[in-house]
C-alpha cells in the first residue's frame, strides 16, 4: 500500500514540476521576445549616416544604401533639414567622419 501511494507521490511531483518548468521556459522565453522587439524599436529610430564636405556645402548619405538625404552649407542647417525631413529619428555617425569634415 505504502508503494502505491509513494508511486502517486512521484508522478504527482513529476506532472506539477513538468508544469511548472514549462510555465518558466514560457515566461522566459516572453521576457526575451520583448527585449528584441525594444531593441529592433529603438535600432529603428538610428539612421546611420556618412557627411561628406565638397566645397563648403555638406552632403548627408545614408550609410547602408549610400542613398542622398540632404545638403546644407553649415552643421546646424544641415541638423534642421534632417530632422524636418525625418521627424523621430535619429542620426549617427561615426567619429571617424565628423574629424574628417570638421566637427570634432
Amino acid at each position: 500500500m505504502e508503494f502505491l501511494i509513494l508511486g502517486f507521490v512521484f508522478i504527482l511531483g513529476s506532472y506539477f514540476g513538468w508544469v511548472f518548468r514549462e510555465k518558466t521556459a514560457a515566461y522566459h522565453v516572453k521576457k526575451l521576445l520583448e527585449s528584441l522587439e525594444q531593441e529592433e524599436e529603438e535600432e529603428s529610430a538610428l539612421m546611420r549616416i556618412i557627411i561628406e564636405k565638397h566645397n563648403d556645402t555638406l552632403f548627408a548619405y545614408e550609410k547602408e544604401t549610400s542613398a542622398f538625404i540632404a545638403q546644407a552649407k553649415d552643421r546646424e542647417e544641415l541638423e534642421k533639414k534632417l530632422s524636418e525631413a525625418y521627424p523621430g529619428k535619429s542620426f549617427g555617425v561615426t567619429p571617424k567622419n565628423l574629424s574628417e569634415i570638421g566637427f570634432i
